[in-house]
């Protein structure tokens, strides 16, 4: 992912040489994302699913994630979130939605819209059940 992502222009890296160590502190982490449209989300060590992808849609930007076999489609249903095979193909996407910001802005928008309709959904259900 990272060998990939480097070409994109305006991009921020923060590495760690291991988990929990020169870890960035939650509100320069917010920050950070506040100010950030796309937030790639890699899928975690031992499931598809990794904390990086809902800290990214709490804080509106456009989570970029592998297909994964149709895992988040299974999961979320249908949504607006930049879904690819691998890296590389993320460039031309990402790079297509840097020259075009109203675009990017659009697809931003309806990230941030269906991120909430889901929460509601996912609450409301999950309020039924008990």
């Amino acid at each position: 992912m990272l060998k990939a992502l480097l070409d994109l222009p305006g991009g921020y890296i923060h590495t760690t040489p291991h988990f929990g160590q020169a870890m960035l502190s939650a509100g320069a982490y917010g920050g950070i994302l506040n100010r950030t449209l796309f937030c790639p989300a890699p899928p975690g060590d031992r499931t598809w699913d990794s904390f990086r992808l809902y800290e990214g849609l709490e804080m509106g930007c456009l989570p970029i994630i592998e297909h994964g076999q149709g895992y988040y489609r299974r999961l979320l249903g249908e949504h607006p979130m930049i879904e690819v095979a691998n890296w590389d193909e993320a460039v031309p996407v990402m790079s297509e939605l840097l020259a075009n910001p109203a675009r990017a802005g659009e697809r931003r928008q309806a990230c941030v819209t269906w991120w909430q309709a889901t929460k509601t959904r996912l609450t409301s259900t999950s309020a039924r059940r008990f």
